[in-house]
């Protein structure tokens, strides 16, 4: 199993006409984070928050959010500049100390840089297709002998 890699924090730059734009219909929880952390009611927080996504989920009249590219996103590499640095290299990407600096064309490019550096290898994403497509044969294979099995005990 492949550990995912820990970033702090994913920031992307949206084009400034699209940072101000406004979501009609969006529903928000605000959590209040002026309250001390020995004051903080974990129950009543969960509790709430369901409510809300469930209200949220319920909520016909909003589109999904889709915003349009070119996007510059920076990754933050909490395990340091090295890693940073690997990942970065393995991946033909920009570093700038413990930060992969991101820029694609749209939302599902930037989802996949994402997703490579989090998970996977090139070797593993070269090996995906052909790996899938040998489970789906064990499977079938799996399905054949216990529909055997079954007749056979019949």
């Amino acid at each position: 199993m492949i550990s995912p890699i820990r970033a702090t924090y994913v920031k992307a730059d949206f084009q400034a006409r699209r940072k101000s734009k406004i979501i009609e219909n969006i529903a928000v929880y605000l959590i209040d984070k002026a309250a001390s952390r020995q004051r903080f009611d974990v129950a009543s927080w969960r509790s709430a928050l369901a409510k809300a996504a469930v209200a949220a989920l319920e909520n016909d009249f909003t589109v999904p959010y889709r915003p349009e590219g070119p996007f510059r996103a920076l990754v933050k590499m909490r395990d340091g500049e090295m890693v940073a640095r690997k990942i970065a290299h393995r991946w033909k990407l920009d570093c700038r100390q413990d930060e992969i600096l991101i820029n694609t064309g749209d939302m599902h490019e930037l989802f996949m840089h994402l997703i490579r550096i989090c998970y996977l290898t090139p070797l593993v994403e070269k090996m995906l297709p052909l790996s899938l497509a040998a489970y789906n044969l064990w499977g079938q294979f799996g399905l054949a002998w216990m529909r055997l099995q079954i007749r056979h005990f019949r």
